[in-house]
């Protein structure tokens, strides 16, 4: 059985929540480093890791809400 393309859009939209929730595992871990703090760099990463945060949770509710949308018949399938 071949990949529809929401199925594709689905699986490709679930892994850039994943890559975004490591990334924000990563952020938080340089965030917080007190080794690190000093680094004006560093103290932007509060900002980014907000931002992150959001992004992945808007991904995981849209994949989410396609998956939703695919299983009831939502879309064209194709």
């Amino acid at each position: 059985m071949t990949e529809s393309k929401i199925e594709k859009i689905i699986r490709e939209v679930s892994f850039a929540a994943q890559c975004a929730e490591m990334a924000l595992c990563g952020v938080k871990s340089a965030a917080y480093d007190s080794d690190l703090l000093s680094f004006p760099e560093v103290q932007e990463l509060s900002e980014v890791n907000y931002r992150l945060d959001y992004l992945s949770e808007d991904l995981k509710n849209l994949t989410e809400k396609l998956k939703a949308a695919h299983m009831t018949g939502g879309g064209n399938g194709s």
